[in-house]
């Protein structure tokens, strides 16, 4: 759909909602399509309208906590989450928009956690995969870096963002060839972000600086006047 649909949409359920005020789909429906109209405190408010109609109403919390993100609420959108989660522990993207709140509180342990257990529940999701690959990657655990972007790239061998990721895991595992690889696969299928991979392969094809070593003649010097010096 696209915006003038759901201009139409909201007027459609504003009439409905006019008849039956307590209609708790119409209530969740509208505020859906305000949300992808990026009216966020309209959908807000119809959200708690429609969870205030019926609180069991499993998707409303997940769509207000997809709101309250955007508005820089996380601890709401979190709370939203759990409450999901308690209700229907089998409902993958509420997982994964916890894990990613976590993320973003740089808690990566628990965020890996979170896009693990969205993956469990939907294995065919490369995001899933790449995004608790990410999170090892920042938590400093590089084999589960690499194992979160090769089970991504299982999925999707054309995932960009994929590649990147397993070229950081094998830089930081000391596999400077390996990463080099993985960037160019990735700079070869995303030239948009051509100066990400660029930076990284000047990173790793850098030749190393080797220490220059003294003159034997100068270091011999430099230890006679050190003995000079000491000797006044």
């Amino acid at each position: 759909m696209d915006a003038g649909e759901y201009r139409t949409a909201v007027k459609y359920l504003s009439q409905t909602l006019e008849n039956d005020p307590s209609y708790a789909y119409a209530w969740l429906n509208r505020g859906v399509a305000r949300y992808k109209l990026a009216d966020y405190r309209a959908a807000l408010a119809d959200l708690n309208a429609a969870i205030e109609s019926d609180p069991k109403l499993e998707l409303a919390y997940y769509q207000r906590a997809l709101c309250a993100s955007r508005l820089g609420d996380a601890f709401a959108a979190l709370t939203d989450l759990n409450a999901l989660i308690a209700m229907k522990p089998d409902v993958a993207p509420a997982w994964f928009e916890r894990g990613k709140i976590k993320f973003y509180a740089k808690d990566y342990a628990g965020a890996r956690d979170d896009f693990m257990k969205a993956a469990e529940i939907k294995t065919q999701a490369a995001a899933y995969y790449y995004w608790a690959g990410l999170a090892a990657l920042k938590a400093g655990y590089y084999e589960g870096a690499m194992a979160g972007a090769d089970a991504a790239l299982a999925l999707s061998p054309d995932y960009a963002r994929a590649w990147l990721l397993k070229g950081d895991s094998r830089f930081y595992m000391k596999d400077a060839a390996g990463a080099a690889e993985s960037y160019l696969k990735a700079k070869e299928l995303d030239p948009a972000r051509l100066g990400v991979y660029e930076a990284r392969l000047a990173a790793v094809l850098k030749p190393a600086v080797k220490p220059v070593k003294k003159p034997r003649k100068q270091k011999q010097e430099s230890e006679k006047v050190r003995k000079q010096e000491v000797g006044k």
